[in-house]
């Protein structure tokens, strides 16, 4: 219902950061499929974690990257808007701290909280998408994006354990 691997500019957090990278595959300019830079990004937190029928735990570093994303877009792109859509926030020292109040203090950047996966759809609407979501309080909203940013949980690799005792 997140729009993965069906809608264009819907990237995991890991795709998006090597998109944005210099050394990444665009040498650093985040453009959306159409050609153009972003106008509006919805970053997407907890997507599939802390849900029983996906991920039950927290990574503890989602945040961090979601919020060190949204910083380095809106450097690059001071009119840009950004949404965290979050379901939690995980701010565990200073330097994450310092990066969500970044966000806190843009005037162009909005946060919803939600309850579960269920409360949140995107959905291709011409270039842009749109995020429908149902906030904690119940209240239902949209936000358009250019591009969508997915955080979801962290998996470990099968033979991270027996990497562990090495």
């Amino acid at each position: 219902n997140l729009g993965y691997g069906k809608l264009p500019d819907v990237y995991t957090n890991l795709e998006f950061e090597r998109l944005a990278a210099g050394n990444g595959p665009t040498g650093g300019e985040v453009k959306t499929k159409n050609g153009k830079p972003p106008r509006s990004l919805a970053i997407i937190h907890c997507a599939g974690s802390l849900d029983a029928k996906h991920k039950e735990y927290c990574s503890g570093i989602c945040c961090n990257a979601a919020f060190k994303l949204s910083h380095l877009m809106t450097k690059r792109l001071p009119d840009l808007k950004v949404c965290h859509i979050y379901k939690e926030l995980s701010l565990a020292g200073k330097e994450d701290f310092a990066l969500s109040r970044h966000a806190h203090d843009n005037p162009n950047t909005s946060f919803v909280r939600y309850s579960g996966i269920d409360d949140l759809q995107v959905a291709a609407r011409g270039d842009t998408k749109t995020v429908s979501y149902k906030d904690v309080c119940g209240k239902s909203g949209t936000f358009e994006a250019d591009m969508v940013v997915l955080c979801p949980a962290l998996v470990p690799h099968a033979d991270a354990g027996a990497m562990g005792d090495i």
